[in-house]
This record gives structure tokens, C-alpha cells and sequence, in this order.
């Protein structure tokens, strides 16, 4: 949000402080509290567009497939498999990136609405 955003929206919440003003992230959410938040968007008439994945090494085809997810409905929600589950899938030595840092990379991008980590 940017200052004047700010100003002509009193109530809008400020960017965090160190944040960037005008950066978006994408909320990320407990699996129980995206229940209520996709009910409410749901009453609300909205289309859900829901995606998953590990993102261990973001990448292009990451990028095209969560712009590409977000074009089909109003909201988008990414869950991302947790270090445990994505270590199941991709072998030993995976993920190369932590998931704090791939849930970060993720919330930076505009498409990307909000996020849970999961580990089935």
C-alpha cells in the first residue's frame, strides 16, 4: 500500500515496518483458519482457485503455473508442502530450501493470495 493509499483509506492496514510500501505478500494462514476465510469468500460469491507444490527452487514453470492457476478465479491459495512431506517426495538431501524461506518467495508474488504449509 502506498502512503497515499494509506491516507485515503485510514482504516487500510500499514505495510510492515521494513516492508517496502506498495508490496503485497499473501497471507499465510493455518488450515483452520483458511477454512473460514474460503467460507467467507465463498458466501461472498468469489471463486477459490486452489494449487500446492513443494517450490523448492523457484523457477519459471512455478511462475507460469501459479499466474496461470490465479487467471481461473478471483482468489488464489498455494499450499506448500512442508521440509517432512516435500523430503518424502523429492528424496534425501531435499528440499535444498527451508520452508520459511519458500513460504517467504512465495507471499512476495503477486498472484499468490494465501498461503498454507501442509505435510500429507
Amino acid at each position: 500500500m502506498t502512503a497515499g493509499e494509506a491516507r485515503q483509506n485510514p482504516a487500510a492496514p500499514l505495510p510492515e515496518k521494513g516492508e517496502p510500501q506498495g508490496v503485497r505478500k499473501a497471507q499465510t494462514l493455518s488450515a483452520e483458519e483458511l477454512a473460514e476465510v474460503v467460507r467467507n469468500l465463498k458466501a461472498q460469491g468469489r471463486r477459490i482457485v486452489f494449487a500446492n507444490g513443494c517450490f523448492d527452487f523457484l523457477h519459471v514453470g512455478h511462475i507460469r503455473y501459479l499466474t496461470e492457476a490465479r487467471s481461473l478465479g478471483d482468489v488464489l491459495v498455494v499450499a506448500v508442502n512442508d521440509d517432512a512431506s516435500a523430503r518424502a517426495l523429492k528424496g534425501e538431501g531435499r528440499p535444498w530450501t527451508k520452508q520459511e524461506d519458500r513460504m517467504e518467495v512465495l507471499s512476495a508474488l503477486s498472484c499468490v493470495d494465501y498461503l498454507v504449509l501442509f505435510g500429507e
